[in-house]
């Protein structure tokens, strides 16, 4: 028995080193609702000693408001969290892996990441609520300060560019179409201007992730037929198409409703698609863009599903969901370009905006399906 109690306080002092040396703070929450343990670390993020909250019960935090908001909960938040208690809802209700970030003044401000996990037992029944604090301060000003500098860098590239483009176009229209120095005047400032154009769509997109994301970007819906918005996009993309061998087509059901959609934003939806679908398509390849009324092929009502199918090497099942996030890249893939990671962003965020979801899915004869939908023009 003495040999047992020592083993036993000997894995007690380990796990208390550990504990101790962590750069996390960690608190564990009992079954009964009161919380059992906190490590040092929790003192220094959150300014809470462990002997002022261990054995704490949650109800006691409830009418601690402060106390709570120290540990990132809303007092309703809480509440909740006892009553699953309570009522024997443990099991069901604790989420695992939950994550919020929150701000605590200590007396520094300081951005806390908050982890929630259930802690079980051999047999796996819930016995606990771990809390894991980590310290992200640092990261989201450094996240913040990139953020100020791309968008300072967008607005000053965009005065320049646009003063290009009109350039261009002067230059274009005053070329003699009849001379052949006029032709090959024209044929460059018409790659130059694609070339502008590109450099702007990415300055726009920029932006407006930054707006959509913030929640200030403003639509401007109006009845918008689906085809005229599929020729626009092919005939920006064709020259590459032609240059790398692919074949671009619409292929539109007859009677499709017209969308009730921000015409511009739409339009860069489908350019970023299909652009990314031409670069990933081998030569002699196909891209198709297709669309399906309401009801239909994961449409809901009310909405119209638009897609770009290629015939390329197709999307990993594990990358579909990060395909969206910014600067996201897939690694290996043997594109013929790779892009700035930023197009899908665009796309989700400005799908989104409109009430529908974007999605991947997988072409039956190989290649990838980028799906999404839009909402159509209500009829009266």
């Amino acid at each position: 028995n003495a040999r047992l109690f020592r083993h036993i306080e000997e894995a007690r002092d380990r796990l208390q080193v550990i504990l101790d040396s962590m750069r996390e703070g960690v608190i564990l929450i009992s079954a009964d609702g009161s919380i059992a343990l906190a490590n040092p670390r929790v003192e220094r993020l959150l300014g809470l000693a462990a002997r002022d909250i261990i054995g704490v019960p949650i109800l006691d935090l409830i009418n601690h408001v402060p106390l709570a908001e120290r540990l990132g909960f809303h007092p309703d938040a809480l509440l909740a969290l006892m009553r699953s208690l309570e009522g024997g809802w443990w099991e069901e209700s604790l989420r695992e892996g939950g994550r919020i970030t929150f701000e605590v003044v200590t007396p520094k401000r300081r951005s806390i990441d908050r982890t929630e996990t259930a802690v079980r037992d051999e047999n796996g029944r819930v016995i606990g609520l771990l809390l894991v604090f980590v310290d992200v301060t640092e990261e989201r000003e450094l996240a913040q300060a990139r953020e100020d500098l791309s968008n300072m860098i967008v607005h000053d590239l965009r005065g320049p560019l646009t003063a290009i483009t009109t350039s261009l176009k002067l230059l274009n229209e005053i070329a003699p179409a009849d001379d052949p120095l006029g032709k090959v005047v024209k044929q460059t400032t018409d790659t130059s201007s694609r070339a502008v154009r590109k450099l702007l769509s990415l300055v726009d997109s920029l932006l407006d992730i930054s707006k959509l994301e913030s929640g200030m970007m403003t639509l401007d819906p109006e009845p918008t037929p689906v085809l005229p918005l599929c020729e626009a996009v092919v005939d920006e993309l064709l020259p590459l198409a032609e240059e790398l061998a692919v074949e671009v087509s619409i292929d539109l059901p007859d009677g499709l409703p017209l969308l009730y959609v921000d015409t511009e934003k739409v339009e860069r939806i489908l350019l970023n698609l299909v652009d990314n679908a031409i670069k990933f398509t081998p030569s002699g390849g196909q891209v198709v863009i297709g669309a399906y009324p309401a009801g239909t092929r994961g449409a809901e009502v009310g909405f119209v599903r638009l897609e770009v199918r290629d015939s390329g090497p197709g999307i990993p099942d594990q990358h579909k969901e990060r395909m969206f996030d910014r600067f996201a890249q897939l690694d290996g893939q043997r594109g013929r370009r790779r892009g700035t990671g930023l197009g899908l962003t665009f796309c989700r965020l400005a799908v989104e905006a409109h009430g529908g979801q974007i999605w991947i899915e997988d072409q039956p004869v190989g290649g990838a399906v980028f799906a999404f939908t839009l909402p159509m023009l209500k009829e009266i």
